[in-house]
């Protein structure tokens, strides 16, 4: 079926427009994992606000150095960026002995960012605590595979991000 842009659209025929061969459905397991992990976050009340971070650079997105010499990547670098702060990752290592260290970089002070607590959470429950020390920087030992929420809860804000820790992306 083809529909003229300009032409005006029967609003019976919008899911026919909403249902393209090309799309997918996301598997089942992912579907309850992102549930599980954003109940978890609804559940308590909230006293401080919360802001959900958005991954503006991924190094497994970027595309790979024609003639590079070396092998595969062996870490991924990602950047989340929310409120006014932007946190940087660094995932490396193979499970069990993933790693995951960053930094988080308040874009509009001249100061580091420190004291604050950051979990890992995977399918909704707390995988493992750390905090920032005096220069905004922190680090988990362990770092499971697949989805997780990295939750960085500052004095007055609490900052949620998504990120994939898989091998390949």
């Amino acid at each position: 079926m083809h529909f003229d842009v300009q032409a005006e659209v029967d609003p019976s025929d919008l899911t026919l427009l909403l249902k393209r061969v090309n799309l997918e459905s996301a598997p089942q397991s992912l579907l309850k994992s992102a549930e599980g992990m954003f109940n978890k976050l609804v559940e308590k009340p909230l006293t401080i606000r919360q802001v959900l971070a958005s991954l503006i650079f991924d190094s497994f997105a970027q595309p790979a150095l024609a003639g590079a010499r070396g092998g595969a990547a062996i870490s991924r670098q990602m950047v989340l960026r929310a409120q006014g702060y932007d946190i940087h990752l660094k995932i490396w290592g193979v499970a069990p002995q993933r790693r995951m260290a960053g930094q988080v970089l308040a874009r509009n002070e001249g100061s580091f960012v420190h004291g604050a607590r950051l979990h890992l959470i995977r399918d909704g429950e707390r995988f493992s605590s750390t905090a920032l020390d005096k220069f905004g920087e922190f680090e988990f030992e362990t770092v499971p595979e697949g989805f997780l929420c990295l939750q960085v809860d500052l004095p007055h804000l609490t900052v949620v991000g998504t990120v994939n820790a898989n091998e390949a992306a």
